[in-house]
């Protein structure tokens, strides 16, 4: 088996601050939901190893899968994903990564504990930027990202073959808050981040401080981000404040972000997992920035082309996004690269190109695959 990996202080009006009960409610609700996960898990053919922290007084759990021909000699080494909730998803991500053929080998560490966290104290513990009343222990996200950076990623490094310039950070709910607070105040740490439903609500939506405070001194963020929330998680409580803090993101502008966010289609806070995973991955190993078109340009595109009898390639608008599917093959989604000019994270090479006729509508469709080849066709 192939193991593959992984400027606004308050946001805006209209959205409401949540009071300290209502924090401690929904961070307990979402600690109850841990409960239904398996609490360990066996993946085969991964290794699992203790580190006991200088920094944080707790033994890890790290789980280690590496690519089924691991070569330590390979030149220019492996991506490396580090899993944050490794005790919860090690299985989600190892399943999004062992059946893409079409992303590189790469290697897995995760992260997690070695006694059983149900309660969701050591997450708190470890994932919380500040301390706040209702959670003493909280606050503790600086002694472990000095555990990641000086005791975890030096082991990794010494001892495994891994690509120091391809470092990702896969997180979910109160660990993306960790992501996120660590990518605007110590950004060098890893050079991609994967952020699935962060908890955002944390102490007064602090992480929104933190960004306004990286953008009055930088217009740089060299990374690629992808952020994810599930289509069927509050609106109040985590839907709103994500969109908030994309929208606040995006009006930056920082030169050399490529950032993706996406709603997951059907699913809630903790079955959102595994399909952000596999969009997130898509992203990382992409390196193309794609535009953002409004939704009456994406519109012009929708239609069914026909390269030969039998033979066509409908296109879709679904969730602010083209997807299209040819004849007997998996639908894929499209991203705009220009006006007119499409590309896909799925089928890594792939070009779509779209002709206007003299009066502005689309009429044909040049579809360039580098296994498949190059097909035309015509607009019904």
């Amino acid at each position: 088996m192939k193991f593959l990996a992984v400027a606004l202080i308050i946001f805006a009006s209209g959205y409401t601050v949540a009071d300290t009960h209502s924090q401690q409610s929904l961070l307990q609700n979402k600690s109850d939901k841990l409960k239904h996960f398996k609490k360990k898990l066996v993946i085969p053919d991964a290794m699992e190893r203790k580190l006991e922290s200088h920094y944080v007084d707790e033994t890890f759990s790290i789980y280690i899968l590496l690519p089924e021909n691991y070569d330590a000699k390979k030149e220019g080494g492996y991506p490396v994903f580090y899993l944050l909730d490794a005790d919860y998803f090690v299985h989600s991500l190892d399943h999004a990564t062992s059946f893409n053929s079409m992303l590189p080998d790469t290697i897995i560490v995760g992260i997690g504990y070695e006694g059983a966290d149900s309660d969701g104290t050591k997450r708190i513990r470890d994932y919380s930027p500040t301390t706040v009343v209702e959670y003493p222990n909280s606050g503790g996200a600086g002694n472990f990202r000095a555990m990641l950076l000086n005791e975890l990623k030096p082991r990794i490094n010494q001892n495994l073959n891994v690509n120091t310039e391809h470092e990702t950070l896969v997180s979910w709910s109160l660990s993306g808050l960790f992501a996120l607070d660590t990518l605007f105040n110590h950004q060098a740490l890893f050079d991609n981040y994967i952020v699935a439903s962060p908890y955002l609500a944390w102490d007064n939506y602090m992480i929104f401080n933190e960004e306004a405070k990286y953008a009055y001194s930088n217009t740089d963020l060299n990374t690629k981000l992808f952020l994810s929330v599930g289509e069927l998680e509050s609106v109040e409580t985590t839907k709103a404040p994500f969109y908030a803090f994309v929208n606040t993101i995006e009006a930056r502008s920082y030169t050399n972000l490529l950032i993706e966010d996406r709603e997951i289609e059907g699913e809630a806070h903790n079955t959102m997992v595994a399909p952000s995973f596999n969009k997130g991955l898509r992203h990382v190993f992409s390196d193309i920035k794609a535009l953002n078109l409004p939704e009456e340009v994406l519109k012009d595109y929708i239609g069914t082309y026909d390269f030969f009898p039998g033979v066509a390639m409908s296109v879709q608008l679904k969730d602010d996004m083209l997807v299209a599917q040819i004849t007997g093959f998996n639908s894929f989604e499209m991203y705009p690269q220009q006006t007119n000019l499409f590309f896909s994270k799925m089928i890594p090479g792939l070009t779509v190109e779209f002709t206007r006729d003299e009066d502005g509508y689309i009429n044909r469709v040049t579809y360039d695959s580098p296994t498949l080849g190059v097909f035309s066709g015509t607009k019904r």
